[in-house]
């Protein structure tokens, strides 16, 4: 029954269950198709895989049918898809320097054996069960998308790693109890105490920190990019055409790796009745990210319903075709070209 259970779980061709309630208790799932399909990005730059996030639009290549998913439904798979060898191996040593640091404070390590378990380690033991549940159900699901759970698992994950070790604690607990907790050392004996061990221990925090920085204004970006789109819709709103168009280009600077304001700008170019610019702002997302069937097919489709030109049309829906095949707007809209150019 086990060996079963795990063919279901792991063959991307056998029946997904039905949206009822008895699918709670099956191990067959859609998640198969979607690691397949992640297996097969990754070997087509194992490395450094397709790019961050890129999952949603590299597998339109590889699906066999018409499911739609932004994510891979496991992290190993994801970050494999995403980012290659490379980024797999760094959550691995993440992982593992993270695993050597809460052993150390819960005394989950063989010297620490007959140590008490006073409520502190009781509470950091709590924790460190949260984060390995989450890590282990991220292994099956896309858990670590989801806010309200990754941020009460990096909460405990970041409390355990920056705990002093458990004997530290219990023998600095001993010492207060020696003393009374009423006797603190003079500053200027604590500063005398500096070594060289904690200039590298400062160093190395000091490049946390700016790591730190570095990620919150990377996540921090995008979200100043979504405020400039909506600011494109506001100003459209109000008929203010050189408001968007100043907002779309201010959301593309913000998030040059996004093709939305690029599709924003786009659209108020031509409201202004400037096509040419319209045309080779959809060119720009096309260059942007050339693997994306969604860029290939809007330019295809401006290019036949407002510039009249089905052969460049043509082309780019053949482009968003061979991105795409299993989509029906791909056949469709090959189709359509293919037809009007003959028409013409």
């Amino acid at each position: 029954q086990t060996k079963q259970g795990w063919d279901k779980l792991t063959n991307p061709n056998v029946a997904t269950p039905a949206n009822t309630p008895n699918r709670l208790t099956a191990t067959s799932s859609v998640r198969a198709r979607y690691w397949h399909e992640a297996l097969d990005i990754y070997r087509a730059s194992p490395i450094v895989g397709a790019g961050a996030g890129a999952y949603v639009v590299a597998r339109t290549r590889y699906r066999s049918d018409r499911l739609t998913t932004r994510h891979a439904h496991s992290y190993v798979m994801q970050t494999l898809a995403d980012l290659g060898l490379v980024g797999l191996a760094l959550s691995l040593v993440t992982a593992l320097v993270w695993s050597l640091s809460a052993a150390r404070a819960t005394g989950l390590r063989r010297r620490d054996r007959g140590m008490p378990y006073d409520p502190e380690r009781i509470g950091l033991i709590t924790m460190t069960s949260i984060v390995v549940i989450f890590a282990g159900h991220s292994l099956i699901d896309w858990t670590w998308f989801v806010p309200g759970n990754a941020a009460v698992a990096l909460l405990c994950a970041g409390w355990l790693a920056g705990r002093p070790s458990l004997r530290d604690r219990c023998t600095a607990s001993r010492e207060l109890e020696v003393i009374g907790g009423r006797h603190r050392e003079p500053w200027h004996r604590r500063v005398r105490k500096w070594r060289p061990e904690s200039a590298a221990a400062a160093a190395g925090a000091c490049a946390v920190f700016v790591a730190a920085l570095a990620t919150s204004w990377a996540a921090v970006q995008p979200l100043r990019a979504a405020h400039s789109e909506d600011g494109v819709l506001d100003a459209l709103a109000v008929q203010d055409d050189h408001t968007a168009i100043a907002k779309a280009r201010e959301a593309a600077e913000r998030n040059p790796l996004s093709l939305e304001p690029l599709w924003q700008l786009a659209f108020v170019q031509d409201a202004q009745n400037e096509q040419s610019a319209a045309a080779r702002t959809l060119e720009r997302a096309v260059a942007s990210q050339p693997a994306n069937a969604e860029a290939w097919r809007r330019l295809g489709r401006y290019r036949i319903s407002v510039l009249k030109d089905p052969t460049s049309a043509l082309s780019a829906f053949r482009a968003a075709y061979f991105l795409d095949p299993a989509s029906p707007r791909s056949s469709s809209d090959v189709v359509e070209a293919t037809r009007a150019l003959r028409l013409e």
